[in-house]
């Protein structure tokens, strides 16, 4: 939303618009416009990578206890909804939560900036409260 602030993007910016088409060929229904604010209420119609049904192999919920080790890189993520799960509907049809609708507006975030998404949130997020919570002690338990 602080992109929306700065008149970067706006809810209604449709995907296509800022990522190429070939990292989001296959994830939605043909011809369909998904737009930012799609993607940020869970109502694109992409599936999501982590738990939903694949048609072959097993979710990547289940792939990451197997290989706790194995990096799984946002292409890593989209390729397993492209290749391996159906759309599950048409933008604004239905609710359904997707984290691979969470991996695209990092994306997103990281084509309009310039900058990779770690040091996004670094910088926007973290960094900020860091600095707005200096000097708070927090307790934690029955002291």
């Amino acid at each position: 939303m602080q992109l929306c602030e700065a008149d970067a993007v706006r809810p209604d910016t449709p995907v296509a618009a800022v990522l190429p088409a070939a990292e989001l060929d296959g994830l939605f229904l043909p011809g369909d416009q998904v737009t930012l604010e799609h993607l940020l209420t869970h109502t694109s119609g992409v599936a999501d990578y982590f738990d939903g049904k694949v048609s072959s192999g097993v979710p990547v919920s289940q792939g990451m206890v197997a290989d706790p080790d194995r990096l799984w890189t946002p292409d890593d993520l989209l390729a397993v909804s492209r290749e391996r799960q159906r759309p599950v509907g048409r933008p604004g049809q239905r609710f359904h939560y997707s984290d691979t609708g969470y991996v695209l507006l990092g994306r997103v975030l990281e084509v309009v900036t310039g900058d990779p998404f770690h040091d996004l949130v670094h910088r926007r997020v973290l960094t900020p409260l860091d600095d707005q919570f200096q000097g708070v002690s927090v307790v934690v338990g029955n002291q």
